[in-house]
Order: C-alpha cells, then structure tokens, then sequence
C-alpha cells in the first residue's frame, strides 16, 4: 500500500532534474572549451542541441541555426564527439 508522505514527496528523479542548471549558449561554448561536455546532439533542424556533460547529465540548449557552425568548430577544436539526431 502507498503511503500518503510518498505520494507528496517530490520523486529523487524529479528534484534532479530540477537541480540542473540550464544553460544557454554562451554557457555551452565556455563549457565545450572547459572539456567539461562529453558529446553533442544537434536537432536537424538547428533548433537546439542535446549536450551530455562529463558529469553524465544531459540536458537541451535552445540554439538558433547561426550559431551551429561555430558550435561545430568549438567542438572540432575540442575533439569532441557530435552528430546529427535524424528527423
């Protein structure tokens, strides 16, 4: 049986992923040069990019198409793994 202090306990996953910080992209390229991203999605269409940090948390960056190429050549001068999700 559930107990009524769990149901309105918050879930470990949930203060997680709270507790992330979220970054935009000036933030992404300092933490690309930092090494402290291990590899990166981008969406197809240039939209955002899905960014695995050396820590093992992932999380979503809202990008602009612009901004791509030298998201590529940050990460090109960093050896750092990317690719493309498929549509």
């Amino acid at each position: 049986p559930l107990y009524l202090p769990t149901l309105l306990q918050p879930s470990q996953e949930a203060l997680l992923h709270r507790s992330i910080q979220t970054w935009g992209i000036s933030t992404l390229r300092q933490q690309i040069h930092a090494r402290h991203v291990a590899k990166v999605a981008f969406y197809a269409d240039e939209s955002a990019v899905e960014v695995l940090d050396s820590n093992g948390l992932q999380r979503r960056v809202a990008i602009f198409p612009g901004v791509a190429p030298i998201l590529l050549q940050d990460l090109r001068s960093e050896k750092l793994p990317f690719f493309v999700v498929p549509e």
